[in-house]
């Protein structure tokens, strides 16, 4: 249960997210938190196929559970693995 209690260290919507739709072209995203979920979403997206998180080397996310331990980089599609087209 690592997402319990999500929260950011600043108070503010969550960093570090961006999202694509089948395109898989990023684009930077707005996060809010509900519950043990992050809801993301771009307004160059309509509908939200791939999601990655503090991505980029230089990214400073603020996002933190109960604990206060940072969410690690994360993208929803495996490296290792073709994706169809």
């Amino acid at each position: 249960v690592h997402a319990a209690g999500l929260q950011t260290r600043d108070g503010q919507s969550p960093t570090g997210f961006e999202v694509a739709g089948t395109d898989r072209i990023f684009y930077p995203a707005s996060a809010r938190i509900q519950g043990q979920t992050v809801v993301v979403t771009a307004p160059q997206v309509e509908t939200v196929a791939f999601v990655r998180f503090a991505w980029d080397q230089a990214a400073q996310p603020n996002l933190v559970n109960a604990a206060g331990l940072p969410a690690l980089p994360f993208r929803s599609t495996n490296p290792h693995k073709k994706l169809k087209r």
